[in-house]
């Protein structure tokens, strides 16, 4: 009798800790289209700066802080439906005054937090933490220059919240592709 009640338990177990990581999310278990964990590109168009943001010297080094920049998302390469909507980056500038540990004088650091939001998602889809109706992630990248001032090519790192990882490549303006790694 013991022999059968583990039997029993551990795959309930197994399977209630996969669910809590998110191995098993119901949307991802039922193959739904348009399901953004499978896709992995998109390409960032028309972007614009809605906020440039707030800047402050400091004698570590000048930080801009709050910069908003609205583009359009639109899929790329990728499996089924890609989540297609507005892209929204919310990001700081940090220039050192002089070298750190892990920063360049001269150089720009971005750190940022980015979504990408299905206009056609019912409000309601949007309150809840994790929906496919919306993409959440974070970018960084180290630039020699200023994109707010400076044209130049962008390349930084970007994760997703469940830990996928990828790159975004594109303009000062934010606009080019955003790629998800598998």
């Amino acid at each position: 009798m013991r022999y059968l009640r583990f039997m029993v338990a551990v795959p309930v177990i197994a399977l209630a800790m996969a669910f809590i990581a998110g191995a098993a999310e119901p949307d991802q278990a039922a193959g739904k289209s348009g399901d953004f964990r499978k896709q992995h590109a998109w390409e960032i168009k028309n972007a614009k700066i809605t906020n440039n943001g707030t800047s402050t010297k400091m004698p570590q080094g000048t930080l801009i802080d709050r910069i908003t920049i609205e583009a359009d998302a639109v899929s790329g390469e990728g499996e089924g439906d890609a989540l297609q909507g507005k892209f929204v980056l919310t990001c700081s500038l940090f220039s050192p005054q002089k070298s750190l540990p892990g920063q360049q004088k001269g150089h720009w650091y971005v750190r940022g937090n980015w979504t990408i939001k299905d206009p056609s998602a019912p409000p309601e889809q949007l309150k809840y933490r994790h929906t496919p109706a919306v993409v959440k992630g974070a970018i960084t990248a180290d630039l020699t220059f200023n994109p707010l001032k400076t044209p130049g090519k962008i390349s930084g790192s970007v994760r997703l919240v469940n830990g996928k990882k990828g790159t975004f490549s594109g303009n000062e303006k934010f606009e080019g592709s955003l790629r998800i790694i598998r």
